[in-house]
C-alpha cells in the first residue's frame, strides 16, 4: 500500500516537474540580419497567432505569425490622413482583436492622431479616423490598461511645456481630453483598469530636489488633474518609473545621497518608493530604502573594474514590477557605451534587483552577473526579460563573454541562454535553456523583444548570423 501511494505521488508530481524544464522551441528562420530592423516589437496575440512590427530604411512593416512561429504574411504600412495625405507612422495597436494603425500628421501647428483598421489578413479598411488633435509639435505616447479596455494617448510639446492627454475605450471612442502645462520632460504614462490615468515628468535641473519629478493624476471619469511633486530634501531622485497594480499605482526608482547635484552621474545609494492606492481602505505609502551595505560591499568586491563604483554609476532603471501582497521589485541594469577597436560598444551587464515588502521596507537586494556586448546600436539585441509568479521572479537572458559580439559557444552555463529564478527569500537557481530543434544551438535569444502568452510562456526573438526567427519559451 505504501509503495502504491508513493508511485501515485510520483505520477502527480511528474508533470509539474517536467513543466519547470525551461525550453525554447524555435520557428523557421527569416534570412535577414536582425540588426537592420529598428523598433522591432511584438504588438500582441490573437488566438495562437501573433503580430510584430518593425521599421527598416524608413518603411514600417506589420507581420503575422502562426502557432509554429511561421510567418504568414507581411504588409507594408503606409499611413494616411483622412484626406489622403501621407502621415507619420507611430505604431499598430491590437484592441478587441482588431489591428489599429496609429499615425500622426502636423499642419499649421496642430498635430492630429489618425487610426485605420487593418484586417487579420493584412488588408486596409477604407475608413481613416481622426482620433485626437492638439496644438503641438511634440511627440506621441500611448498606454493601454492591463485589461485592454482603456487607452491613454498623450501628446507632449517640450519647448512649450504643454501636454494633451486623452482617454479612450478599446474602440478608440473618446472619454475625455485635458490640456495642461507640465513641469520638465515627459517620461511615462500609465492607465489603470478603472480608467485612472497617470503621467510622470522629470523636472529640469533648476527645480528644487523636493520636486525632482511630478506625478499628474487624471480622474477616470472627468480627467480632472492633480499635480503631486515627488522628491526629498535630503536625497537626489535620479531615475523613476511607474507600475500599475490593480487600482494602485507604484512609483519607484533610484536615489543618490546628498542634496547636491554636482556629480553628473552620481552613484545610487538606494531606492525610493511611493504607493498611491485607489482603495480607500489602504493608505498611501512613501519610503526611502538604502541598499543593504553588506550586499554593496560584496558586489563591489566581486566586480573587476578599475573604478569599483563605476558599474553602479552606470545602473539604469529598467523595470518596476508589482506583486500584490508580495510587494514590489525594482530592477536596474548596468548599461554603458564605450569605444573599442575603433567601434562603439554597447554593454548590457549585471542586474541589480531590489525586492520591497508590501509596506515599502526592504526585503533584500541581489544581483545577477551577466555580460552582453555588441557593436549594434539596437539595444533590443541584448538585455533580459522578467516574469513574476507566486513571488518567484524569473529572469531570462543570453550571457556572453565580455566584449564578444558573435554567437557564444554552447556548453558553458556562463555563456548560454539562461533562466535565473529568484526565490522569495532572495536565493537564486540558474538553469540553461534547452533549445529545439537541437540544430538551433547557435541561435542567440534576444529576450528584450518578447511578449507574454502567460506567466510561464513567452514569444521571444532569436538570431544568428544573417537571419532571425521567433520561438516559444516555456518554463
Amino acid at each position: 500500500m505504501k509503495e502504491t501511494l508513493c508511485f501515485l505521488l510520483l505520477l502527480l508530481l511528474a508533470p509539474s516537474a517536467l513543466a519547470q524544464e525551461p525550453v525554447i522551441t524555435w520557428g523557421p528562420s527569416i534570412e535577414r540580419d536582425v540588426a537592420e530592423l529598428q523598433n522591432l516589437h511584438i504588438i500582441g496575440i490573437s488566438g495562437t497567432d501573433f503580430y510584430t512590427v518593425h521599421q527598416a530604411d524608413g518603411q514600417a512593416t506589420l507581420e503575422r505569425y502562426d502557432a509554429t512561429n511561421q510567418r504568414l504574411w507581411a504588409t507594408a504600412l503606409l499611413p494616411r490622413t483622412a484626406d489622403g495625405q501621407p502621415a507619420e507612422f507611430h505604431d499598430v495597436l491590437l484592441l478587441e482583436g482588431k489591428l489599429q494603425l496609429l499615425s500622426t500628421h502636423r499642419k499649421n501647428g496642430v498635430t492630429t492622431v489618425y487610426a485605420q483598421e487593418i484586417t487579420s489578413t493584412g488588408n486596409y479598411r477604407p475608413t481613416i479616423r481622426s482620433v485626437t488633435s492638439a496644438r503641438t509639435n511634440g511627440t506621441l505616447s500611448v498606454s493601454i490598461s492591463d485589461d485592454k479596455n482603456d487607452v491613454l494617448i498623450v501628446l507632449t510639446d517640450r519647448p512649450q511645456q504643454k501636454l494633451t492627454a486623452s482617454l479612450f475605450n478599446a474602440s478608440l471612442s473618446p472619454r475625455w481630453t485635458q490640456t495642461f502645462s507640465m513641469s520638465g520632460v515627459f517620461r511615462q504614462s500609465v492607465v489603470l483598469t478603472d480608467g485612472s490615468s497617470f503621467i510622470l515628468t522629470e523636472s529640469n535641473d533648476s527645480a528644487p530636489i523636493t520636486a525632482a519629478y511630478h506625478l499628474y493624476s487624471l480622474n477616470a471619469r472627468s480627467g480632472s488633474i492633480r499635480d503631486t511633486p515627488l522628491g526629498h530634501q535630503n536625497y537626489n531622485f535620479t531615475q523613476a518609473m511607474m507600475a500599475a497594480s490593480g487600482t494602485d499605482l507604484v512609483v519607484a526608482g533610484l536615489y543618490a545621497s546628498g542634496a547636491g547635484t554636482a556629480e553628473q552621474q552620481p552613484e545610487p545609494s538606494g531606492n525610493f518608493f511611493y504607493r498611491f492606492s485607489g482603495d480607500k481602505n489602504k493608505r498611501n505609502l512613501t519610503s526611502i530604502i538604502p541598499f543593504n551595505q553588506q550586499f554593496i560591499r560584496n558586489y563591489k568586491s566581486e566586480t573587476n573594474d578599475f573604478d569599483r563604483s563605476k558599474r553602479l554609476r552606470n545602473l539604469e532603471l529598467k523595470e518596476v514590477e508589482t506583486a500584490g501582497q508580495g510587494g514590489t521589485y525594482v530592477i536596474g541594469e548596468v548599461w554603458f557605451q564605450e569605444n573599442g577597436n575603433g567601434q562603439r560598444l554597447y554593454n548590457s551587464h549585471d542586474l541589480i534587483i531590489t525586492r520591497l515588502k508590501e509596506d515599502g521596507f526592504l526585503d533584500y537586494n541581489t544581483s545577477i552577473a551577466k555580460s552582453q556586448s555588441g557593436t549594434s546600436g539596437n539595444r533590443f539585441l541584448y538585455s533580459f526579460l522578467s516574469s513574476l509568479q507566486s513571488n518567484n521572479l524569473f529572469i531570462v537572458y543570453q550571457n556572453m563573454m565580455r566584449g564578444e559580439a558573435t554567437a557564444p559557444k554552447q556548453g558553458s552555463l556562463a555563456q548560454a541562454a539562461t533562466l535565473t529564478t529568484i526565490l522569495p527569500d532572495g536565493t537564486q537557481q540558474t538553469t540553461p535553456l534547452q533549445q529545439k530543434p537541437d540544430s538551433a544551438e547557435s541561435i542567440q535569444i534576444r529576450p528584450a523583444v518578447s511578449f507574454p502568452v502567460s506567466k510561464r510562456e513567452f514569444i521571444v526573438l532569436g538570431s544568428n548570423s544573417g537571419s532571425y526567427r521567433f520561438g516559444r519559451l516555456k518554463f
